[in-house]
């Protein structure tokens, strides 16, 4: 089958192609790695990925190797890599996906939290016990939240007061005239 989807590609496509196996477990077919130009550049930035240029276009190598196969990207997708080798273009490791779902299938911060289901002192994360931090950069475990709150106000309790005492003294005085 490899040959038949592979036979359809463009001559100089397939030069730039070699194969090596797949270490996904259930994933048929080996990974197509693309020896041609890798794109610079960090991760979000489209780094790692191959590209070509095809019919006076630049693109990723693993979306006009899909498309060159007979697939379609619909409207709003992008494709996944299954393998999660990123010079892979054979169109059977990748999947069309939203980008929520490509982002939290990858190995990245927020789709590592996304997976996690307990805090680190053991609290589950169910929805009503994860609170996203006012920055709204991170989420945090309510219970925990609550006993640091707890512990901080013991151990700096007359520190708070005095803060308390000149906040209330300050609003009094601009509020008398």
């Amino acid at each position: 089958m490899r040959v038949k989807l592979f036979d359809r590609l463009p001559e100089r496509i397939r030069k730039k192609v070699i194969f090596a196996p797949c270490l996904v477990k259930g994933l048929k077919g080996d990974c197509w790695l693309w020896t041609g130009a890798i794109r610079k550049g960090g991760l979000g930035k489209g780094g790692g990925y191959c590209t070509t240029s095809f019919e006076g276009e630049r693109d990723y190598v693993h979306r006009l190797v899909f498309v060159l196969t007979g697939n379609r990207i619909p409207l709003h997708k992008q494709l996944d890599h299954l393998c999660r080798v990123r010079r892979c273009c054979n169109p059977r490791h990748v999947e069309p996906v939203t980008r929520k779902i490509n982002i939290l299938r990858g190995q990245s911060i927020p789709a590592k939290n996304a997976r996690k289901t307990h805090c680190p002192k053991g609290h589950n994360l169910k929805h009503a016990r994860l609170r996203n931090k006012p920055t709204g950069l991170s989420r945090e475990c309510r219970i925990c939240d609550r006993q640091r709150v707890r512990r901080y106000r013991a151990n700096h309790l007359e520190q708070i007061k005095k803060h308390q005492r000149e906040y209330y003294r300050r609003k009094c005085a601009r509020n008398s005239y």
